[in-house]
């Protein structure tokens, strides 16, 4: 009658390693082009693993976290294989100057994984922006990002306040971790 409702049950969360490579065909070319550092560039945005598994209050994956409770890992990637291959075919395909990675912690991969990554991205050889927790930058972390070609690392302070961070934002990093990973990458 058209007047029903139908509410649908939450589907699953996808398996990283079973998603195609997008096909961006379909967009108007002017909008890879996005400017950086004083210059514009072609740029690709991918992502390569979905979810945080943080609880910071102000954040919508605690609440995505409760909603897809029992549908999957909450927190999923991409392997090292699948990255290298789709960077390959976007970035020939698109001809991409630099890319924007969109994973919401780049750096939760294990120095064995990035060390891995790093290796097999030499061939991709393109510049490329992250984002990442500053608790979870190390010195190995931040020299494998600098010889992959990082160029810029986007890190969420939220506030100077270990008392706000902890009780109120419910980031469990204090302000030595911040300045340490700071100074870190400062230093790469």
């Amino acid at each position: 009658d058209g007047r029903t409702v139908v509410k649908n049950e939450i589907g699953l969360l996808e398996d990283m390693e079973t998603l195609p490579i997008p096909n961006w065909d379909l967009f108007d070319k002017r909008h890879f082009y996005k400017p950086f550092n004083g210059r514009a560039y072609r740029y690709g945005h991918v992502e390569f693993s979905r979810g945080c598994p943080q609880r910071c209050s102000y954040c919508i994956n605690e609440n995505l976290q409760k909603l897809y409770k029992g549908k999957g890992k909450y927190f999923r990637k991409k392997s090292v294989d699948n990255i290298i291959e789709e960077m390959e075919y976007l970035k020939h395909k698109y001809n991409l100057e630099i890319i924007k990675f969109w994973d919401e912690e780049f750096l939760i991969r294990s120095e064995r994984e990035l060390e891995e990554l790093a290796h097999k991205y030499k061939k991709i050889n393109l510049p490329f922006l992250i984002d990442a927790r500053l608790d979870h930058v190390t010195e190995k972390k931040a020299q494998l990002l600098k010889t992959m070609g990082c160029v810029n690392v986007s890190c969420g302070i939220e506030s100077g306040s270990d008392y706000v961070r902890k009780n109120v934002l419910n980031r469990k990093m204090d302000n030595k971790k911040m300045i340490r990973g700071v100074r870190i990458l400062n230093k790469y």
